[in-house]
């Protein structure tokens, strides 16, 4: 490679140190949808821990009149399931039911044996809300949840007080790779096979 073509080289590699940062920090940042809120299930999540193989993931998302809230949870590994529910606490604490995910009327329902896939899904209403909640408007809901102050937690026969838990929080749209830096790579990448395909 010729003085020049090196001299080329060390601008770009410059340019990628200093450039590419400049431009993932004038990105447009995430942005955040208060109506959607996740929480991955496990059991050391739980208080006291649990040792168990099983896990979950449950997801809501709230409509645009904040009346509905509709919920999926997927679990696998998981052996003869009773309950699930959005209990009221934050991290580390134990706190009552506020809302029945599994089943949907407030009575244990085992499914014996393993099961995986989705446990359930429907909707939460103000009706729908019990203990500490029950005669509230589902604005109270929402509002533990936005604070972190509420987790799902579903019970089996072998953990009737819980075998997974996960905090509820909500949910950040992250793009996959910060806009604006693949096109900059692209470009500095074909410049550099470029100048070694001269030397060739």
């Amino acid at each position: 490679m010729n003085i020049n073509n090196k001299s080329i080289l060390a601008a770009l590699i410059l340019i990628t140190a200093l450039g590419i940062p400049t431009v993932t920090t004038f990105s447009a940042p995430p942005a955040s949808d208060d109506r959607n809120f996740a929480a991955h299930l496990l059991g050391n999540e739980e208080v006291p821990p649990v040792d168990t193989l099983a896990q979950g993931r449950a997801t809501f998302r709230l409509n645009e009149d904040g009346t509905e809230l509709s919920y999926r949870l997927n679990v696998s590994n998981i052996e003869d399931v009773s309950m699930a529910h959005i209990h009221l606490g934050a991290a580390g604490m134990n706190g009552p039911v506020v809302a029945w995910l599994y089943p949907g009327e407030p009575q244990p329902a085992v499914i014996p044996g393993r099961f995986d896939g989705v446990l359930a899904e429907g909707t939460i209403t103000a009706d729908n809300l019990v203990g500490p909640l029950e005669g509230q408007s589902l604005k109270a809901l929402m509002d533990v949840m936005r604070a972190g102050e509420t987790y799902a937690n579903v019970h089996t026969e072998q953990n009737p007080e819980g075998e997974v838990r996960g905090q509820i929080r909500t949910e950040t749209a992250i793009p996959e790779f910060p806009p604006g830096i693949l096109l900059p790579i692209a470009g500095i990448m074909g410049i550099v096979a470029l100048l070694y395909r001269r030397e060739k």
